[in-house]
């Protein structure tokens, strides 16, 4: 049993009323006849009825508040030119309805993407899942059975052939790191008002309890409008790439600061500095970075590759330099946000001009 859409049965009624008003109003046809079309287009727009509906009720329309129109022609009531309204009028509710069709159909493929979207979330989190419980657990208890052998009474050959193994340990950990890493790269993070120097403080705190260095905060941005797990996870690959390249009595500065209409974080350090193709590729062919090759030591262009991506995703850069401690500095440059941080004086901060914020003294071999 065929069922009328919605709304189609209140127009119908009202359709009825314009056309008996028309009838019984000569020369006072325009007002009922433009409302009979303006209802038809809200009904269609709110309810969206199939296309034979729309099509029947479009031509019954036309053709029985035409006949009024064309009988008050005839009678030299109105002029002829007055029923060109009929076509046009129903040409319009044609284009109407093709695009209300367009925007449906537009709205259909926004919903698939977003399924797909979810499907590709779960399956990122599931990686990660797996990551941690079938990849990270193995990793650690294989490199403390290879500790506990080096403490053994071996020989010279057998402690290098160990060390060999927990080299390689350790570099299958940094890459299920980075993997991680990369996953949440992909992932939407919410940006909202974030304190850069606890964040900041946070990440050196984190690092420094596990890894002897130097470490220096430098920060005083303040408030910054962003997504706190990006920049974190930005920070944290710096970092790491800056232990590779240091040693115990090296120093790593991790340091926010604004710089006009930009905010810049990054990680400087007092190491070797970053190879002269490591720079090119960072600071003039920024899209090659993941192609570099790299000592396996290093393995610097994936880090920089996913600091990339969390830059162009907020409309900023990196890019890499010299430092003032002698070694590398990798910059993260992004544009602030309408909320601006609160300016701190250098008074209230009682710092000479370019001293860091906060020098931590270094800390012991137990970390």
């Amino acid at each position: 049993m065929w069922r009328p859409p919605a709304l189609f049965v209140p127009w119908s009624l009202f359709a009825v009323l314009c056309c008996a008003l028309m009838a019984a109003s000569p020369g006072e046809e325009t007002i009922p006849f433009h409302l009979g079309w303006i209802t038809l287009c809200l009904s269609y727009g709110f309810a969206l009825w199939p296309p034979a509906v729309t099509l029947l009720s479009t031509a019954v329309y036309a053709v029985a508040s035409g006949a009024v129109l064309v009988g008050r022609a005839s009678d030299g009531v109105i002029g002829w030119q007055e029923t060109a309204e009929i076509p046009l009028m129903a040409l319009m509710a044609f284009v109407m309805a093709w695009h209300v069709a367009r925007r449906v159909e537009s709205m259909r493929q926004l919903g698939i993407l977003a399924d797909a979207e979810r499907v590709r979330h779960e399956e990122r989190e599931r990686l990660s899942r797996m990551y941690s419980h079938e990849m990270r657990t193995p990793l650690t208890i294989a490199r403390g059975y290879v500790s506990l052998l080096q403490e053994e009474d071996l020989t010279g050959e057998q402690h290098e052939d160990l060390s060999v193994i927990d080299d390689e340990l350790g570099t299958l950990e940094r890459v299920g790191e980075r993997l991680v890493r990369t996953l949440a790269v992909s992932d939407h993070q919410e940006r909202r008002a974030v304190d850069v120097d606890a964040l900041v403080d946070e990440v050196v705190t984190r690092w420094g309890n596990v890894t002897a260095r130097n470490w220096v905060v430098d920060s005083d941005v303040g408030t910054f409008t962003c997504s706190r797990e990006r920049v974190r996870m930005c920070l944290d690959t710096l970092v790491e790439n800056a232990l590779r390249y240091t040693d115990v009595d090296d120093t790593v500065r991790v340091f926010a600061r604004r710089a006009g209409d930009t905010v810049e974080l990054g990680v400087a350090d007092s190491g070797p500095g970053l190879a002269d193709d490591v720079v090119d590729a960072v600071n003039l062919e920024p899209r090659v970075i993941e192609t570099l090759q790299m000592d396996v030591r290093r393995q610097t262009g994936l880090g920089l590759e996913l600091v990339r991506q969390v830059a162009e995703s907020r409309g900023g850069t990196i890019r890499a330099g010299r430092a003032a401690e002698g070694g590398a500095e990798i910059t993260l440059t992004m544009p602030r946000t309408p909320l601006p941080p609160h300016p701190v004086s250098r008074e209230e901060m009682n710092v000479v001009p370019g001293a860091p914020r906060m020098v931590r003294t270094r800390l012991d071999a137990g970390g």
